[in-house]
């Protein structure tokens, strides 16, 4: 296609307007010197011609025709104003007025190669008039000085339309590449565009339909966007209010329930500050007076640059979990203390069967033995089911009192040398010189005892278990290690270890009873006298458990 649609009508008028204008005004001009000339038969024709071009101009309609005809169309246009120029020039002689028109030809030949695949007919138009015009006014029996002059001023006339011809080719051939270039980063802007509104789209439906809240808010504190579960919540239903507003009242409650959240310290203060969160819960209180547990978990969006620019936070109610589990908590602890007391009761009978029957009946009293070792065992579980109840309930008080270290881990290890020594483990407890420290001995023997048992129950045969308590005055801390050359954790399950009643796939294909409580139990013990708990494992190789306690 030559020309857009739109524009071809346009373009085509504006150029014969031009070429119009100029035949006038050169006409008039050489009326007024060669009033003789506009009679002559060969300017009417020339005249003739140039209002047939433009008639065809006004009444062409681009719009009605193909692409190919309208190409054909529209060249006729200055091919026959370029025919009216060689007619004019070429039927009056050598008169310096009719010479003037030739330069007209630079119109209709600039409009020809400014036509896509049309700039050969605007170069043969103007062969064309090279070839009528040099003939008669460059040729002379006799070339004199002023024929020369008039036939050198002569040939400029068809060279400069052939130039033309060529420079608005050249012209029009880089628009059309501009234009196609245009053309097709406008289509992919476009496409960019309608995908980028499919995905605010789409974004704006999953916002609408997860029943989880989402709030983004930016570094100055204020709500950029609130989905309808956030903003329906019961909490903030019938406010028209900022996030950290809350905050600021301290409606926060820590996970207690109990304790009220700082300004400052709580979960939209550190969205703003561009810190990351996971599934912390807080409590909060609606109007009416119910309280809802919320896990929020944050997380910062940053610029090309790095800079800190916003936070998502996630907002999920998380109540009617924290209410089973607490229910789940007293259940346990409740089965807990009916337990303990019939269990009590029933080691006490066996104690006396034994003093009764020792040295009597070997197989009976073996019997006593097993009834016994699986009461210690009910005991243990008893033990630990209250003490997971109590630390989820934030009512367990550690009693810390001067004591050795050392001696602890000692008698802790002598509880399972019998059993060691049964499967046939390289059971060792090195010595060491006293570790005087605070501490609650009860709960950090349970913490050792628990340890020991893995160590000891997840070492097949023929492996080894080493315990040792060191003092680093660098430091000024206190180090226990068990390390076991057992089966060892699998790099997947190591993240669930102090889960409560998580238990790894080792310890499930290993047939091993338990329960899954001890490690959640012995952290939580450990941490409530500011220490950790580390845990290194490799399968099939074994573990290394460090507990490190300040010295105090």
């Amino acid at each position: 296609m030559l020309y857009q649609a739109g524009n071809v009508r346009l373009e085509s008028l504006l150029s014969q307007a031009a070429f119009l204008g100029l035949y006038g005004t050169v006409s008039l001009v050489t009326g007024l010197s060669e009033p003789n000339l506009l009679a002559t038969g060969t300017f009417i024709s020339s005249a003739i011609v140039v209002a047939l071009a433009t008639v065809w101009t006004v009444a062409f309609r681009p719009q009605r025709l193909g692409s190919a005809a309208g190409n054909w169309l529209i060249a006729g246009i200055p091919a026959l104003d370029l025919a009216a120029v060689v007619v004019l020039r070429n039927g009056n002689g050598p008169l310096e007025p009719v010479y003037a028109f030739g330069y007209l030809a630079v119109i209709p030949a600039f409009w020809l190669g400014s036509i896509t695949k049309g700039w050969w007919i605007g170069l043969g138009g103007a062969v064309a008039v090279a070839l009528v015009e040099i003939p008669q006014q460059g040729i002379a029996e006799t070339l004199d000085h002023a024929t020369a002059q008039f036939m050198a001023a002569n040939t400029l006339i068809p060279l400069l339309i052939i130039v033309s011809t060529l420079v608005a080719q050249g012209q029009r051939h880089q628009f059309d590449e501009h234009r196609k270039l245009i053309a097709a980063r406008e289509c992919e802007l476009a496409k960019s565009l309608a995908e980028q509104k499919q995905g605010q789209e789409v974004l704006a439906k999953v916002l609408d339909t997860v029943n989880i809240g989402i709030l983004v808010i930016d570094k100055n504190g204020k709500d950029v966007l609130v989905n309808p579960a956030m903003r329906n919540h019961p909490v903030l239903a019938g406010k028209n209010e900022q996030t950290m507003e809350l905050e600021l009242r301290q409606q926060f409650l820590d996970a207690d329930g109990v304790t009220a959240v700082a300004p400052g310290h709580g979960p939209v203060s550190a969205a703003v500050r561009g810190e990351t969160s996971r599934g912390r819960v807080f409590w909060m209180q609606s109007p009416d007076g119910a309280r809802y547990a919320i896990s929020i978990s944050a997380t910062p969006i940053e610029d090309d640059k790095g800079n800190f620019t916003r936070s998502v936070v996630a907002l999920d109610d998380v109540t009617e979990f924290m209410n089973n589990l607490q229910a789940k908590d007293d259940f346990l602890a409740s089965i807990s203390h009916e337990l303990r007391t019939p269990l009590t009761s029933i080691g006490g009978y066996l104690e006396l069967l034994q003093d009764q029957t020792a040295g009597t009946d070997t197989k009976f009293a073996k019997y006593l033995e097993a009834m016994e070792r699986n009461v210690r065992r009910l005991k243990v579980l008893v033990a630990d089911l209250l003490t997971a109840a109590q630390f989820q309930r934030g009512s367990l008080e550690l009693r810390p009192r001067a004591a050795d270290l050392q001696t602890i881990v000692r008698h802790a290890a002598e509880q399972f040398l019998s059993q060691a020594i049964a499967k046939g483990l390289h059971y060792t407890v090195q010595d060491g010189p006293e570790l005087p420290t605070t501490l609650d001995v009860q709960r950090m023997g349970q913490v050792l005892e628990n340890l020991i048992s893995n160590a000891v129950k997840y070492t097949p045969a023929g492996g080894s278990v080493t315990i040792s308590a060191t003092a680093s005055p660098d430091t000024k801390t206190l180090e226990v290690v068990i390390e076991d050359s057992g089966v060892g954790v699998s790099t997947g399950d190591q993240s669930h270890l102090f889960s409560r009643f998580y238990r790894a796939t080792s310890a499930v294909e290993s047939n091993v009873p338990g329960i899954g409580l001890g490690l959640a139990i012995s952290k939580s013990i450990v941490e409530g006298h500011c220490g950790t708990l580390e845990f290194h494992s490799v399968e099939g190789r074994g573990t290394t458990v460090r507990v490190v306690l300040p010295q105090q």
